[in-house]
């Protein structure tokens, strides 16, 4: 609308003049559009082009000069097409007004909306891109190290070691040389043993014990007063750790049969005297038949006691609790005594010891001191105090 005291133009033939109801715009249009609507170039909101724009002119106080209005062409009598894009344009804003109007509330929230909905989804899809590179940097870094791992190893001809003949000849020898040892080991074993058999007296047996490993009360000689039996039965022979000797066991066709060790030493085969005599007086038995104090050294089998067993002993005897229980058995058939279970301190040498082979249940041969102890409550058990550093032991 023109500003105040001024006399506005008068408009060009053929044109409307009008004022948008949202924003209050001046607006004007071509004739041919009367009673079209479209929405406002400025606010966006529909408004209809007046069928005659003199109201107009009468409020400046002013009579229009119009050329007639051009014939209607297309569709039926007072019905006008409407345009394919907004047509109205903007003469002037209304009065005390220097620009366009703040849209309305709901048009403000509808555009923030979409902003925001258009914010999200170019962070959505910024993220996404990251995502995609990252995922591809980790697959290549994947095949990077896969190619990698698999040049390091495959074989390659000529990066493994080979053993040289000379190598091979050597371990070949070598092994030669301990069949032949062990053959020789037997051998002596055999003799030694023979001339045990046949020994009058004490002192002509004695070159043939193992020293330390009998007392002269142990035996009475000749052991065999009649004929001495020849009939050695071989059981096996095995290297003593750390050494080139060997360890032979035989078992004498006797009644009852004598299981015998005979231990090669530096100074020729030596035959266990401790264990020997043992079996012959069947010393492991008298020994847990006791039922008192004292120690003794055995050469016995011993292996983590079967949990039935420990069960069984336990409930009887829940002072026991606190021990390890371990089983032993006689290492020779002549000794006539039943398998008993033992207690290993906790904390104690021999439980270090035992608990090295404690994932082993089987039955294995050890040098062992037990001992009587008295509970004053419960009554006697019997300790593994120690274990005996020998060739017999496998500790």
């Amino acid at each position: 609308m023109p500003p105040s005291g001024s006399v506005p133009e008068y408009p060009a033939a053929n044109v409307l003049h009008f004022t948008c109801g949202g924003c209050h715009s001046c607006l004007e249009v071509g004739v041919g559009f009367a009673g079209v609507e479209a929405p406002c170039p400025v606010c966006g909101i529909p408004v209809r082009a007046p069928l005659d724009d003199s109201a107009y002119w009468q409020a400046l106080g002013l009579v229009p000069i119009r050329s007639p209005r051009p014939p209607e062409s297309g569709g039926a009598a007072g019905i006008q097409p409407l345009p394919s894009a907004p047509v109205w344009n903007r003469l002037s804003l209304p009065p005390g007004r220097d620009e366009a109007p703040a849209p309305t509330g709901e048009q403000w929230t509808r555009e923030k909306e979409e902003a925001a909905a258009a914010q999200r989804h170019r962070r959505r899809a910024r993220r996404l891109k990251v995502f995609d590179a990252v995922l591809g940097l980790l697959l290549l870094g994947m095949l990077v190290l896969g190619g990698a791992a698999l040049a390091f190893t495959q074989p390659k001809a000529d990066a493994l070691p080979q053993a040289p003949p000379e190598l091979s000849a050597l371990v070949l020898e070598r092994m030669q040389q301990l069949d032949r040892q062990r053959d020789q080991a037997v051998q002596s074993a055999r003799s030694s043993l023979s001339a045990l058999l046949g020994a009058k007296d004490a002192v002509a047996a004695d070159p043939f014990f193992l020293p330390g490993s009998l007392k002269p009360a142990d035996f009475k000689f000749p052991l065999f007063p009649g004929s001495v039996p020849d009939d050695f039965e071989f059981i096996q022979a095995r290297r003593i750790a750390g050494t080139d000797r060997f360890l032979s066991i035989f078992e004498m066709a006797s009644d009852p049969p004598m299981v015998v060790p005979v231990e090669e030493t530096p100074a020729g085969s030596r035959v266990h005297g401790g264990a020997l005599a043992q079996q012959s007086l069947g010393r492991l038995g008298k020994f847990l038949a006791s039922q008192g104090a004292g120690e003794a050294v055995f050469y016995v089998l011993l292996r983590p006691a079967p949990p039935p067993m420990a069960a069984d002993l336990l409930k009887s005897r829940p002072d026991l609790k606190p021990f390890y229980l371990v089983a032993i058995e006689p290492a020779f058939p002549a000794d006539g005594a039943a398998g008993c279970l033992v207690c290993l301190a906790p904390g104690s040498e021999a439980a270090e010891i035992f608990a090295r082979r404690a994932h082993d249940s089987g039955l294995r041969p050890a040098v062992v001191t037990l001992a009587w102890r008295q509970h004053r409550e419960s009554g006697n058990f019997v300790e593994l105090a120690a274990f005996e550093p020998n060739a017999w032991s496998r500790h």
